[in-house]
């Protein structure tokens, strides 16, 4: 019974102190094992999906003459992040046509993601 309660204990004090130094909105696409074991096993990942979640997406005027063909999508709520919204980090820019509204949202490529993180 003492080693049961020991290991509790030491669960809890290790879950509360991990989930502190990790932003909760990791957890909407990641478990908590899953986050770190990326952040002890691939540090420069990590640091680009801390860096992403409020950096990797942007809303812009949505070029109508230029007649582009793209994916939609709903207008993302406020504070919303990559993640929610189930979009991935790839080579090369995404854009998409924001249902409704003359504006479409980007989301960059790892690349620019680096190259921000690089030069911040």
């Amino acid at each position: 019974m003492k080693t049961v309660l020991i290991l509790i204990v030491t669960f809890l004090i290790f879950g509360s102190s991990f989930s502190q130094e990790m932003d909760n909105r990791f957890l909407s696409k990641y478990s908590l094992e899953e986050i770190h074991s990326i952040k002890e096993n691939n540090t420069e990942l990590f640091s680009l999906l801390s860096y992403a979640l409020d950096n990797a997406m942007y809303i812009t005027g949505f070029p109508a003459e230029k007649n582009l063909e793209l994916a939609s999508i709903e207008m993302p709520s406020k504070g919303a992040t990559f993640l929610d919204l189930g979009l991935e980090i790839l080579q090369e820019n995404q854009y998409f046509k924001i249902r409704g509204t003359e504006k479409m949202l980007v989301m960059k490529s790892e690349w620019v993601l680096n190259h921000e993180l690089k030069t911040k």
